[in-house]
Protein backbone atom coordinates (compact mmCIF):
# COMPACT_ATOMS: atom_id res chain seq x y z
CA UNK A 1 0.00 0.00 0.00
CA UNK A 2 1.42 3.49 -0.67
CA UNK A 3 3.10 5.26 2.18
CA UNK A 4 0.89 8.17 1.46
CA UNK A 5 -2.17 6.59 1.47
CA UNK A 6 -1.41 4.77 4.94
CA UNK A 7 -0.12 8.65 6.20
CA UNK A 8 -3.63 10.09 5.36
CA UNK A 9 -5.41 7.12 6.89
CA UNK A 10 -3.81 7.18 9.99
CA UNK A 11 -3.84 10.94 9.95
CA UNK A 12 -7.56 10.84 9.69
CA UNK A 13 -7.78 8.47 12.45
CA UNK A 14 -5.84 11.22 14.76
CA UNK A 15 -8.31 13.69 13.88
CA UNK A 16 -5.67 16.07 12.17
CA UNK A 17 -7.87 18.64 10.18
CA UNK A 18 -7.77 19.24 5.93
CA UNK A 19 -4.39 21.28 6.19
CA UNK A 20 -2.62 19.08 8.27
CA UNK A 21 -3.57 16.38 6.09
CA UNK A 22 -2.68 18.35 2.95
CA UNK A 23 1.05 18.77 4.15
CA UNK A 24 1.21 14.83 5.02
CA UNK A 25 0.50 14.35 1.67
CA UNK A 26 2.63 16.85 0.24
CA UNK A 27 5.63 15.51 2.25
CA UNK A 28 4.86 12.09 1.82
CA UNK A 29 4.33 11.82 -2.12
CA UNK A 30 7.78 13.92 -2.17
CA UNK A 31 9.83 11.87 0.36
CA UNK A 32 11.93 9.97 -1.81
CA UNK A 33 12.77 12.62 -4.54
CA UNK A 34 16.25 12.67 -3.05
CA UNK A 35 16.45 9.39 -5.00
CA UNK A 36 16.40 10.96 -7.76
CA UNK A 37 20.10 11.81 -7.12
CA UNK A 38 20.92 8.01 -5.67
CA UNK A 39 23.00 6.34 -8.94
CA UNK A 40 20.26 3.67 -9.74
CA UNK A 41 22.75 1.12 -9.47
CA UNK A 42 22.83 1.34 -5.72
CA UNK A 43 18.47 1.85 -5.71
CA UNK A 44 18.33 -1.56 -7.91
CA UNK A 45 21.38 -3.61 -5.81
CA UNK A 46 20.55 -7.22 -5.02
CA UNK A 47 22.79 -7.16 -1.83
CA UNK A 48 24.46 -5.20 0.95
CA UNK A 49 25.73 -1.54 0.44
CA UNK A 50 29.17 -0.74 1.10
CA UNK A 51 29.74 2.49 3.08
CA UNK A 52 29.99 4.49 0.31
CA UNK A 53 26.53 3.81 -1.32
CA UNK A 54 24.91 3.25 2.01
CA UNK A 55 26.27 7.00 2.98
CA UNK A 56 24.78 8.06 -0.86
CA UNK A 57 21.40 6.56 -0.03
CA UNK A 58 21.42 8.00 3.80
CA UNK A 59 21.62 11.48 2.33
CA UNK A 60 18.21 11.46 0.25
CA UNK A 61 16.27 13.12 2.38
CA UNK A 62 18.64 15.92 2.77
CA UNK A 63 18.80 16.34 -1.21
CA UNK A 64 15.28 16.06 -1.39
CA UNK A 65 14.70 18.63 1.42
CA UNK A 66 17.28 21.32 -0.33
CA UNK A 67 15.61 20.45 -3.50
CA UNK A 68 11.46 21.31 -2.44
CA UNK A 69 13.09 24.20 -0.60
CA UNK A 70 12.78 26.20 -3.89
CA UNK A 71 8.84 25.36 -4.42
CA UNK A 72 6.76 28.46 -3.32
CA UNK A 73 3.75 26.07 -2.62
CA UNK A 74 5.26 23.75 -0.29
CA UNK A 75 5.59 25.01 3.15
CA UNK A 76 8.09 24.17 5.85
CA UNK A 77 6.35 20.86 7.84
CA UNK A 78 5.98 19.08 4.50
CA UNK A 79 9.70 19.64 3.75
CA UNK A 80 10.49 18.84 7.47
CA UNK A 81 8.79 15.56 7.03
CA UNK A 82 10.58 14.51 3.72
CA UNK A 83 13.93 15.50 5.45
CA UNK A 84 12.97 13.58 8.68
CA UNK A 85 11.00 10.03 7.79
CA UNK A 86 14.11 8.22 8.26
CA UNK A 87 14.50 9.51 11.71
CA UNK A 88 13.53 7.17 14.33
CA UNK A 89 12.73 7.53 18.13
CA UNK A 90 15.60 5.70 19.66
CA UNK A 91 18.03 8.09 17.13
CA UNK A 92 18.95 5.36 14.86
CA UNK A 93 17.55 6.60 11.99
CA UNK A 94 19.03 9.18 9.25
CA UNK A 95 19.91 11.81 7.97
CA UNK A 96 20.62 13.39 11.41
CA UNK A 97 19.99 10.71 14.00
CA UNK A 98 17.85 12.30 15.82
CA UNK A 99 15.66 10.49 18.54
CA UNK A 100 13.13 11.33 21.03
CA UNK A 101 9.33 12.70 20.01
CA UNK A 102 10.65 15.79 18.75
CA UNK A 103 12.49 15.03 15.63
CA UNK A 104 12.02 19.06 14.37
CA UNK A 105 15.02 21.17 15.63
CA UNK A 106 14.30 23.35 18.14
CA UNK A 107 15.01 26.82 15.93
CA UNK A 108 11.91 25.96 13.32
CA UNK A 109 9.54 24.95 16.07
CA UNK A 110 8.67 28.44 16.57
CA UNK A 111 7.23 28.62 13.48
CA UNK A 112 5.04 25.12 13.68
CA UNK A 113 2.40 24.06 15.84
CA UNK A 114 4.30 21.92 18.11
CA UNK A 115 1.47 19.28 18.86
CA UNK A 116 0.58 18.34 15.43
CA UNK A 117 4.16 18.26 13.50
CA UNK A 118 5.42 15.97 16.30
CA UNK A 119 2.23 13.64 15.93
CA UNK A 120 2.36 14.28 11.99
CA UNK A 121 6.53 13.48 11.64
CA UNK A 122 5.66 10.01 13.35
CA UNK A 123 3.06 9.07 10.84
CA UNK A 124 5.49 9.62 8.82
CA UNK A 125 7.67 7.48 9.93
CA UNK A 126 5.29 4.62 10.77
CA UNK A 127 3.57 5.09 6.97
CA UNK A 128 7.29 4.81 5.36
CA UNK A 129 8.44 1.82 7.26
CA UNK A 130 4.68 -0.22 6.71
CA UNK A 131 5.46 1.00 3.08
CA UNK A 132 9.09 -0.38 3.05
CA UNK A 133 7.89 -4.04 4.90
CA UNK A 134 4.73 -4.37 2.28
CA UNK A 135 5.68 -3.98 -1.25
CA UNK A 136 8.47 -5.36 -4.00
CA UNK A 137 11.45 -4.57 -3.65
CA UNK A 138 14.14 -5.12 -6.58
CA UNK A 139 16.51 -6.76 -3.93
CA UNK A 140 13.42 -8.78 -2.05
CA UNK A 141 9.60 -9.19 -2.12
CA UNK A 142 7.20 -8.07 0.55
CA UNK A 143 7.17 -9.29 4.02
CA UNK A 144 3.84 -11.80 4.45
CA UNK A 145 1.39 -9.83 7.04
CA UNK A 146 2.11 -11.98 9.88
CA UNK A 147 5.75 -10.73 9.76
CA UNK A 148 4.94 -7.38 8.84
CA UNK A 149 2.84 -7.41 11.85
CA UNK A 150 5.54 -9.10 14.37
CA UNK A 151 8.16 -6.52 12.83
CA UNK A 152 6.09 -3.54 13.53
CA UNK A 153 5.09 -4.83 17.14
CA UNK A 154 8.65 -5.10 17.60
CA UNK A 155 9.42 -1.53 16.78
CA UNK A 156 6.21 0.22 18.57
CA UNK A 157 7.69 2.38 21.47
CA UNK A 158 11.78 2.07 20.34
CA UNK A 159 12.15 3.23 16.73
CA UNK A 160 8.10 3.70 16.17
CA UNK A 161 5.20 5.71 17.64
CA UNK A 162 3.66 3.36 19.66
CA UNK A 163 0.34 4.12 19.64
CA UNK A 164 0.35 4.72 15.97
CA UNK A 165 1.73 1.23 15.12
CA UNK A 166 -1.34 -0.26 17.38
CA UNK A 167 -3.99 2.32 15.39
CA UNK A 168 -2.40 0.63 12.23
CA UNK A 169 -2.36 -2.58 13.05
CA UNK A 170 -5.67 -2.80 14.90
CA UNK A 171 -7.23 -1.76 11.56
CA UNK A 172 -4.91 -2.88 8.85
CA UNK A 173 -6.56 -6.05 7.02
CA UNK A 174 -4.16 -7.38 4.08
CA UNK A 175 -5.84 -8.58 1.57
CA UNK A 176 -4.63 -12.41 2.26
CA UNK A 177 -2.94 -13.54 5.16
CA UNK A 178 0.10 -15.80 4.42
CA UNK A 179 2.35 -17.57 6.13
CA UNK A 180 6.62 -17.29 5.64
Amino acid sequence: MNAATVALYLGKRFNRDVATLARLAHGMMMRDVGMLDVPSELIEHGGPLDEEAWQAVRNHPVQAYDSLKTLGWMDEMSRLLVLQHHERHDGSGYPHGLGGLHRVSRMRMENLDQDVTLLVSDIAAMSDVFNALTVDRPYRHPHPPNKVRSMLREMAGTTLNEEIVEELLANWRPPRETSE
